[in-house]
């Protein structure tokens, strides 16, 4: 019973959003001072309180472990990072209901170091030690990470499948940031296809499930990415609404990849970018210079949708695609080469089984409700 009463409050701690974070700061529901203390740190971290998180890492009266804990986070923030080798060292012996957070900040910082097999590895070992002391949410979400590591290390196949499976399970878990996270990263997926319709539709759900995390990182970013897909569109307006709502943010990553998007409002204009803050994805699109005001792969886009309705033979693709008047050979031909695009760009999206075209990832559910 004594082990229980000290790992719950912990996976409670773990599991909690923003809100629940800062409703239990007010009301003072950890007696624990340790759970407490942190509890303040995961609320300076969600808020990119920077100040905050460097003043809990210098405070003497919090254990040690605490302290390193909010000294990784801090750096994190500020992209100030250290060896991992120096912090597995540091959080070695770290009391064991606290090693699974200790996983969890080891994997981010292998991420922001760009070592992703050990993003990978660190975040599988995360999310077992999660499930161990009971915070559910949290493991879905360091099983997430698990799949942006692969993205990583084999970015040139598609993950959509993976990160749907994530998806349904975070909902199961009501985990919903890591819902809301999964399906920004596969309308990130279909935005690099150029789908661009279908990315807009991921996109929006993302921000539903991310709704209650607004003023987060990965709310901004949502935001962020949104804005891009209506750059990409044509749609400069909502674009344009999109990138004054993400302004608001005190994240740099959010800084920077706003720097990227204001060509499109200011042409001309480009600020100087740092790069160190940028996630991998706004860092691929300054190194490809990928920010357009014209859409692309309308007929891939077009081939993506009519297929997440349900499979479709050869001629019924080609009608939708092509219309009825075109010679076949020629509309054949066209069509292989369409298909050829799509595949080179992502493998497996589009399967041929039994007769049929199909999407190898499970696009829509339908009737789904947020």
């Amino acid at each position: 019973m004594g082990l229980m009463s000290s790992i719950c409050p912990i996976a409670k701690l773990l599991d909690s959003d923003i809100e629940e974070l800062i409703q239990a700061s007010l009301l003072r529901s950890y007696q624990d001072a340790s759970v407490s203390a942190y509890c303040e740190i995961l609320i300076a971290y969600g808020k990119c309180d920077t100040a905050k998180l460097k003043k809990l890492s210098e405070d003497a009266s919090l254990p040690v472990f605490i302290r390193n804990l909010a000294e990784l986070r801090h750096e994190l923030r500020i992209k100030k990072l250290s060896d991992l080798m120096v912090w597995k060292a540091r959080l070695k012996d770290i009391p064991l209901p606290w090693q699974a957070e200790a996983l969890f900040a080891l994997s981010m910082l292998a991420a922001d170091l760009n070592q992703h097999q050990d993003f990978h590895d660190l975040s599988q070992e995360a999310a077992a030690s999660l499930r161990k002391i009971g915070a559910k949410k949290k493991a879905v979400k360091a099983l997430m990470n698990c799949v942006v590591a692969k993205s990583r290390i084999e970015p040139e196949l598609s993950w959509i499948t993976e990160y749907y499976l994530i998806f349904k399970l975070a909902r199961q878990a009501k985990a919903y940031d890591s819902a809301g996270i999964c399906l920004h990263n596969i309308a990130k997926e279909y935005q690099t296809l150029g789908a661009y319709s279908s990315a807009l539709l991921y996109a929006n759900r993302s921000l539903k499930y991310l709704d209650r995390h607004r003023g987060g990182l990965n709310y901004f970013l949502a935001l962020a990415l949104r804005s891009y897909i209506f750059v990409s569109l044509g749609r400069l307006p909502e674009a344009k609404l999109d990138y004054e709502l993400a302004r608001y943010a005190k994240f740099p990553e959010i800084t920077e990849a706003l720097k990227i998007l204001q060509v499109a409002f200011e042409p001309g204009h480009a600020a100087p970018i740092q790069l160190e803050y940028l996630t991998p994805a706004w860092r691929e699109r300054v190194e490809n210079n990928r920010v357009s005001m014209v859409r692309v792969g309308s007929l891939e886009d077009k081939a993506v949708r009519y297929l997440s309705n349900g499979s479709l033979t050869k001629h019924e693709l080609i009608s939708k695609l092509y219309g009825s008047n075109i010679d076949i050979f020629s509309a054949e031909n066209r069509l292989k080469n369409l298909l050829n695009r799509i595949r080179k760009r992502h493998k497996g999206l589009i399967v041929y089984d039994e007769g049929k075209y199909l999407l190898g990832e499970p696009m829509h559910e339908k009737n789904q409700v947020v």
